[in-house]
Parts: C-alpha cells; sequence; structure tokens
C-alpha cells in the first residue's frame, strides 16, 4: 500500500468510526455485522490469509462509503501496531480495553487500515488512547505497540516522511 492508498483508508476509516464508536461499548460498536471478516485472525496462520481479510473489510468499508477523494479529515486518535502471529490470546487487552482490543489481541475490524509486513495497523480512537496504552503495557508477549514506536520498518518511515505517523 502507497501512502496515498493509506491516507485514504484512514479516512475512510475514522469517517466510519466516528459515527459508530461508543465508549460504553467499544466491544460492539466498532466490530460492525456489516465489516466482520470471514477468518478470524487466529485462525489465519498465513500471512496471505491476513492480508486478505483486513483488504476484505476495507474494500467493503470504502464501498458502503462511497467516494470519499475530496474527504480531509484531521488527523486524530492514534494509529496502533499489532503482530497476529507474536499473540499468545491471553485476555488481558480485552480487559483493558473493554473489548476493543479482543481476547486474541485484534483490534476492532472496523479500524483495520492494512497490513504491511505481517504487522496490521488500525486506527484508535482518540478516547480509547489511554485505554490501549494500559494494553500496550501490560502486553508481556509484545505484539502490539504504538505505530509510532516501530524504528525498523521502510513502510512506517515513509508514512512518517509524509506527517501519516503520530
Amino acid at each position: 500500500m502507497d501512502t496515498i492508498a493509506f491516507q485514504r483508508q484512514l479516512a475512510a476509516i475514522i469517517t466510519w468510526c466516528r459515527t459508530r464508536f461508543d465508549l460504553s461499548e467499544p466491544i460492539h460498536s466498532l466490530r460492525s455485522l456489516q465489516l466482520a471478516p470471514s477468518i478470524g485472525l487466529t485462525e489465519a496462520v498465513y500471512a496471505v490469509a491476513i492480508q486478505r481479510a483486513v483488504k476484505s473489510v476495507g474494500d467493503r468499508r470504502t464501498s458502503m462509503l462511497g467516494n470519499l477523494d475530496d474527504c480531509i479529515l484531521p488527523l486524530s486518535g492514534r494509529l496502533f501496531a499489532f503482530y497476529p502471529e507474536r499473540s499468545i490470546c491471553d485476555g488481558v487487552s480485552d480487559r483493558e480495553t473493554n473489548g476493543f482490543i479482543d481476547g486474541n489481541n485484534t483490534p476492532a475490524w472496523d479500524s483495520w487500515v492494512c497490513v504491511v509486513d505481517e504487522l496490521l495497523i488500525s486506527w484508535v480512537p482518540p478516547a480509547m488512547i489511554e485505554d490501549v496504552e494500559l494494553a500496550v503495557t501490560c502486553n508481556v508477549e509484545e505484539c502490539m505497540c504504538w505505530l509510532s514506536d516501530i524504528t525498523n520498518s521502510p513502510f512506517v518511515d515513509e508514512l512518517r516522511e509524509h506527517q501519516l505517523v503520530w
């Protein structure tokens, strides 16, 4: 995914999520049935299957939202990074985030941006940042972090150059 496609996908996510997100029910408000992936990421042993699941969610969201070419949104919230293959599924993140991150450490699928180098990038609404920070801090297997903390990825470096990492 190039930076322009990333920016468009991010605008679609923020547009989609800001009208659906409910802080009292993050487990349900950003796991819409319309976008539900056909497989859970814990079932997706292969990176290709994970990429297909994330792409299908993004394609459905874009189709439902229509044309967003002129949509310019403030970059609020924060970008989150999840390594599905590192997760031991201990359930701690689910408790810390009231289900925004589930028991398998997977962030809510309505917030998925893309998969790059076996890394799932998603968007975290501003109201969830503190809870997600607690989940990151408690995560012993280090399968999640803020995208801004990643330093060894050419894609993340390119996003940073275009001021798309904050």
